[in-house]
């Protein structure tokens, strides 16, 4: 009987770890964004320069992390209902701002470009990704009476362009040109590409998450310890610098 009294805390306790780590993997939501978040072709799981670096930054803290990839709509409504910790997102979308806090500095800059088939000097059907706002270039185009043809994810928003479905994309450019490269396609020399605005993009926490306060401080104890001004960019120097003193 004795034995059994001093063996049932210690059979207790490992029947608790898997508990307790899985309470400590946290959710990240992301959506199609190549180069930085792309589908493997094989494993249909996303992958890329975003969820690398990220899981590398948090793992250095001690925290792991689950991603879930899926449309920007429905990534706002994971964080609304506590399923995902936080994301990576603009600003300017007013929906998502009013349920996440951002990081104090940006996770990488990004710009938005207009793309307009023939050098057209008016059009009226732009494709773009729905749940995307564009700093407020949606609501500019649609109030000058531009029709929006909203598509699930960026690839398939360019695709839709340079199949002559609509006579303008707007777009943010690394998804764009990582698409182009990765097919061995160039622009039209008959199109045009006018640059919009650059924005920074941030971590985004949701606010309702429980470890909103555990993530925020990590990002801020991250960018205090590598002395970055973004994320990403920070990471990737990094990572070259480990690979240099690996040779």
């Amino acid at each position: 009987m004795t034995k059994l009294k001093f063996l049932a805390p210690v059979i207790f306790f490992f029947l608790t770890i898997p508990n307790i780590q899985a309470e400590a993997e946290l959710t990240m939501g992301v959506v199609l964004f190549p180069p930085d978040v792309t589908i493997d072709e094989k494993t249909k799981e996303c992958v890329g320069s975003a969820i690398t670096a990220t899981r590398d930054l948090l793992l250095e803290f001690g925290v792991k992390v689950h991603v879930v990839c899926a449309p920007p709509q429905r990534i706002i409504r994971l964080l609304q209902n506590k399923q995902i910790d936080f994301t990576i997102s603009v600003k300017s979308d007013e929906i998502l701002s009013k349920h996440v806090v951002y990081s104090e500095i940006p996770f990488r800059k990004v710009r938005v470009n207009l793309y307009i088939h023939n050098e057209l000097k008016q059009f009226t059907t732009i494709s773009a990704v729905r749940g995307f706002e564009y700093q407020g270039y949606r609501k500019k185009f649609s109030q000058e009476g531009m029709e929006f043809i909203d598509l699930p994810n960026t690839v398939s928003a360019i695709q839709f362009f340079l199949k002559g479905r609509s006579e303008a994309l707007i777009s943010y450019e690394s998804p764009f040109k990582a698409y182009m490269d990765s097919n061995h396609l160039a622009m039209p020399t008959t199109g045009s590409i006018t640059p919009l605005l650059d924005i920074d993009a941030y971590y985004s926490v949701a606010k309702r998450s429980p470890h909103r306060n555990k993530l925020l401080q990590v990002f801020r104890d991250y960018a205090t310890k590598h002395q970055a001004q973004f994320f990403l960019p920070a990471w990737q120097q990094k990572n070259t610098l480990r690979k240099t003193d690996e040779f």
